[in-house]
């Protein structure tokens, strides 16, 4: 049985996963790669530094989903997104240790059909946090703020369905990815 590792990071958005991601793909102890997400939506200038989203047309997407690739997609704020299965299996095969950005829905989706090779790591803030860091980045309207608050406090209320909950402080980040990596460093020994 091939042993490579696919680490899920997940949590609300503004909980501060880009950056996570961002310092353990920099990191020089252990080799990672970044399972990408394709999708429709239009890149936004953070996105360039984890190099987690692949932009297609919605034509492409279309023609992808009929041909079968996806392992898993699906539609959200008027967006398609998925992940194609060549590049999960390329990651088991090849005994890669991949990192993997994904709500805790598709997340749960992705270890249950890989138990043995998929780990959940839900990086967890407080909402008053989650709000102060989405106002800062100035992408979204207060409504938009609004709506992000409320699916986050949706995803806060699944995170105990995750195998890691990993508290991500304010200005703490080093100290969070640290510990991510410990997790991954011992989840790869065994």
């Amino acid at each position: 049985m091939k042993q490579g590792k696919i680490f899920i990071i997940c949590g609300p958005s503004g909980v501060g996963k880009g950056t996570i991601i961002l310092g353990l793909l920099t990191q020089n102890q252990i080799p990672l790669t970044m399972i990408q997400t394709y999708t429709t939506r239009d890149p936004k200038p953070r996105d360039k530094a984890t190099g987690h989203y692949r932009y297609i047309t919605r034509e492409q997407f279309l023609q992808h989903l009929k041909d079968k690739l996806f392992f898993e997609s699906n539609f959200y704020n008027g967006n398609y997104y998925g992940t194609l299965q060549n590049d999960i299996d390329d990651v088991i095969k090849k005994d890669k240790i991949a990192l993997r950005e994904q709500d805790v829905e598709h997340a749960l989706f992705t270890q249950k059909k890989y138990p043995g090779n998929v780990m959940i790591i839900f990086i967890d803030s407080s909402l008053e946090v989650i709000r102060q860091r989405l106002v800062k980045r100035g992408e979204n309207s207060p409504e938009e703020i609004n709506k992000r608050l409320s699916l986050a406090k949706k995803e806060l209320d699944q995170k105990e369905k995750c195998g890691y909950i990993v508290e991500n402080l304010p200005n703490d980040q080093e100290h969070t990815i640290q510990k991510v990596l410990e997790i991954i460093k011992t989840k790869t020994k065994s």
